[in-house]
């Protein structure tokens, strides 16, 4: 963390035991959806798990602090509700096979910003 992660910066959590659930649904499109919870308690229905059952746990690491976790462990964050900055430094780890493919227009980030206009 390049900051204290704290509550109201709405930090990383952890949904306990995900990485053991079913297939994937959904896309990395859904990230920033309004409702950032659904995709995640979609999934959990699918394995049976009421979504008042999930078990998500905040990661409120110090400065200089990480996090480190399995891909396949449903994780995510929710709005800062502060008047700071949330910042941070994600690193992920892939097999030497993998390549990223992507439209050469495609600008997820311009996109976004258009929406909030």
């Amino acid at each position: 963390a390049l900051d204290d992660m704290t509550m109201d910066l709405g930090p990383l959590e952890y949904v306990v035991g995900s990485h053991q659930w079913g297939g994937r649904r959904g896309t990395a499109a859904q990230f920033f959806d309004a409702s950032h919870r659904q995709l995640m308690e979609d999934a959990a229905r699918h394995e049976g798990i009421p979504p008042n059952e999930i078990d998500v746990v905040p990661v409120l690491v110090p400065q200089g602090g990480a996090g480190c976790h399995n891909g396949r462990l449903w994780h995510g964050s929710g709005p800062n509700q502060s008047k700071r900055c949330r910042r941070g430094l994600g690193i992920h780890f892939v097999p030497e096979n993998v390549r990223l493919w992507m439209k050469p227009d495609f600008n997820l980030f311009e996109e976004k910003q258009q929406e909030l206009i």
